[in-house]
This record gives C-alpha cells, sequence and structure tokens, in this order.
C-alpha cells in the first residue's frame, strides 16, 4: 500500500505511482492506456499479468480457458465493489438511550441467507442505566425469516 490514494482497484492496477512505473517500464505508456478506466480491461491486464509471472518465474502455464473462468468470477465481485466504492466518513458516536425508561430493555436483530435458508440471531438485555445484563444468540438451522424473526423475540 503506498497510502497516499483511496486503496481502489483502479489505483492498485493502474493509478499508483509504483505501478505506473512498472506498466511504463513494459512499454504501456500511452496516454490512453494509462488513462483508461474500465474496470473490466484492468482486471484483464492485472490477471494477464498474474499468469506472465506464474510463467516466467514459476514455469507455471495458466490456459486462457483459466483466465477467462477467473475474469467471470472477479468481474461481478468487481463491480459490486465499485458501485460501493464511497468517500471514508468519521465515526458517529452511539450511545445508549433509555429514554428516561426505568426497566429493561431488549435489542434483537437476525439474518437469514435466503428464504428458507440459514439463520442467526442474536440480542442484548440492558438495563434503565445502559448496563450490560444478559446476551444470547443462537443458529438454529435452516428456516425462513419468519422464524428467525420470531426466535428472536
Amino acid at each position: 500500500r503506498c497510502n497516499i490514494h483511496a486503496e481502489t482497484t483502479l489505483h492498485c492496477l493502474r493509478d499508483c505511482d509504483f505501478v505506473q512505473t512498472i506498466w511504463k517500464s513494459i512499454g504501456c505508456s500511452e496516454q490512453i492506456f494509462i488513462q483508461g478506466d474500465d474496470s473490466y480491461e484492468w482486471l484483464w491486464y492485472g490477471l494477464r499479468w498474474r499468469a506472465r509471472n506464474a510463467l516466467c518465474l514459476d514455469s507455471e502455464l495458466v490456459p486462457q480457458f483459466s483466465l477467462k473462468m477467473r475474469i467471470m468470477y472477479y468481474a461481478p465481485l468487481l463491480k459490486n465493489c465499485r458501485f460501493n466504492e464511497q468517500e471514508t466518513t468519521l465515526p458517529k458516536l452511539v450511545r445508549w438511550n433509555a429514554l428516561g425508561g426505568t426497566s429493561m430493555i431488549l435489542n434483537v436483530d437476525g439474518s437469514s441467507i435466503g428464504n428458507p435458508r440459514i439463520f442467526g440471531f442474536r440480542g442484548l438485555i440492558r438495563n434503565a442505566n445502559g448496563a450490560w445484563v444478559h446476551g444470547f444468540f443462537g443458529n438454529p438451522g435452516v428456516k425462513n425469516i419468519l422464524h428467525a424473526e420470531l426466535m428472536e423475540i
């Protein structure tokens, strides 16, 4: 990591000063090459570079089909990362607020991977001062989201 700019995918493959020096040293100094912003194209360059290194350094031949399959696997991940890129935000401080109550407060959460699929739940109980009283969690197996929500309670 150079810690000069945000470590985005394109920064790591193209924009980092160190990486640009490498690209230019192997003859890729065209402005259109350096300024392209197609992440898939840069993923292709990166995987080809990795395959070339495997051949030159380890005598390992990476078949074109394997490169294609890796690109098909990584491209959706890369697309998802690009859509989720955002500026680093300042931390938001959150505190317990009993809203003037005098009894226990229950917080629960549950999640499911698909419906029906495996799910889990967790929760905690705090007193009116915000002190932890009891916590719990569970993963009762394959159920549906309604069952997960009911297990929370």
